[in-house]
């Protein structure tokens, strides 16, 4: 790497320290990371972020998780983790501890809109699409379009399966 490739990555660096993104999480997170302000990362959780990533303005990332290669995610969107256990009698819900937190996965080529929620435990298939404002409860299908709240399935991202096959395809060349 020649220094004028070092400077701008050094640059990219202290940019997004700047805006709040923890070291931890952009050592891990690959090239062309782009990270709107005021992004929320909750601190020691295992996150990882692939190459060609965007994520929008106050994204909020309080879950374990591995978003994959040339993945959009839009302003404000969240990927939370485990709830408060609310089971145990005579406790208080703010004294009672959090659920264990599963991975989320965002594989490759996804895109996420503006104020969805992924739950925790969630996959999120290649070439998916999330609407804006839903709340994914369940694993996504590769190559579909999802949205509502609970998520459910909408249509298929492409016309035809020959299409899904095709774009499968050239991913699965993409990425191996």
């Amino acid at each position: 790497m020649n220094w004028i490739d070092r400077w701008k990555r050094l640059r990219t660096y202290i940019g997004y320290r700047r805006r709040g993104v923890p070291q931890d999480v952009m050592q891990k997170a690959g090239d062309n990371f782009s990270c709107g302000f005021g992004a929320y990362f909750r601190p020691d959780e295992d996150i990882s972020i692939g190459n060609n990533v965007f994520m929008g303005r106050n994204a909020h990332i309080s879950a374990p998780c591995v978003i994959k290669d040339d993945v959009m995610l839009a302003s404000y969107v969240a990927l939370i983790g485990g709830d408060h256990e609310f089971r145990v009698p005579c406790v208080l819900m703010n004294a009672s501890g959090r659920e264990q937190t599963h991975r989320i996965v965002i594989e490759e080529d996804v895109w996420v809109g503006h104020g969805a929620i992924i739950l925790t435990g969630v996959t999120i298939g290649r070439g998916a699409i999330i609407a804006a404002g839903s709340i994914v409860t369940q694993n996504i299908p590769p190559c579909t379009v999802w949205g509502g709240t609970p998520a459910r399935f909408l249509k298929d991202r492409f016309a035809s399966e020959e299409d899904t096959k095709v774009h499968l395809a050239f991913l699965d060349e993409k990425y191996k």
